[in-house]
């Protein structure tokens, strides 16, 4: 009735209508109108949103459904246990875990696009193993060279806010991109490189994720390591001690609340307490 213009006579004509500029929506609208669609679907049924008989329908005080963020924290919890199997997999495949070698790596970011590739502008890598400590290291900035169209503002202010990296002529980047990603292929070659143990915050292994799979672009080859949860190896590695691992909240607090001193071959308290 309101677009008299269209001939609906059926869901099919109207898929045909709607689908195309469905496509064109960015993933953000989608989420909106999915969330519009789900509200809107409740108030037809004629049921209030915190109906206690519908536990289904019931939202928090950011009218998100109840159901979707106990189902998105179920998940969350599965996917750090299927990691955690991995993980544990590979250091059981070592005859000492102490001698695993395993990588951190951190990256900073210029610009996150909206369909979810990160721009880098530094990435720092560190060889390590419970016996040895730190055993290498390589650290690098990616000239993240042009940005998409409207993004150069979101990078200046990202620059100032964080870490004074300018979007352009930084006298460090380096467009070298086949010279770092050799570098960084040759400090994770190890003696078993079926699968190199490469770790990140939580937080950010996905945003670490993107900017390898981005340098792997630049090169023209695919380059896109698995990065599991540092705190998740941490967790895991405490079990091969025979003792009760602390909360992840506990381990976070103890990663990245604590000032660790950055030189290579060096060995803390803990490292030697375990392999006393």
């Amino acid at each position: 009735n309101l677009h008299p213009q269209y001939d609906i006579r059926g869901p099919q004509i109207l898929v045909q209508l709607c689908d195309p500029l469905w496509r064109k929506l960015t993933p953000d609208e989608k989420r909106m109108w999915n969330q519009k669609a789900k509200e809107e679907h409740a108030r037809q049924l004629g049921r209030k949103m915190n109906s206690p008989g519908d536990p289904s329908l019931r939202m928090d005080c950011n009218r998100k459904f109840i159901s979707e963020r106990t189902l998105a924290e179920k998940a969350e919890v599965d996917r750090r246990e299927r990691e955690r199997k991995l993980v544990r997999e590979e250091m059981e495949r070592c005859e000492e875990v102490i001698d695993k070698e395993f990588y951190v790596i951190d990256a900073l970011s210029i610009v996150d696009y909206l369909d979810g590739e990160c721009v880098p502008c530094e990435i720092a890598v560190v060889k390590c193993s419970v016996r040895g400590g730190i055993l290498g290291y390589y650290h690098f900035f990616p000239d993240p060279g042009p940005l998409r169209p409207g993004h150069f503002a979101e990078a200046l202010e990202r620059c100032e806010l964080e870490h004074e990296i300018n979007p352009k002529d930084f006298p460090l980047a380096s467009s070298d991109y086949e010279g770092d990603v050799s570098k960084l292929v040759n400090l994770m070659r190890t003696n078993d490189p079926k699968t190199p143990l490469i770790f990140a915050r939580s937080s950010e292994a996905k945003k670490v994720e993107s900017c390898l799979a981005w340098l792997g672009i630049r090169v023209e080859q695919e380059f896109k390591p698995r990065v599991f949860e540092l705190e998740s190896f941490v967790e895991e590695l405490i079990k091969f001690t025979k003792n009760s691992p602390p909360t992840f909240a506990q381990i976070r607090r103890l990663l990245f609340e604590t000032k660790f001193d950055f030189v290579q071959g060096n060995r803390c308290d803990t490292t030697f307490k375990l392999t006393k």
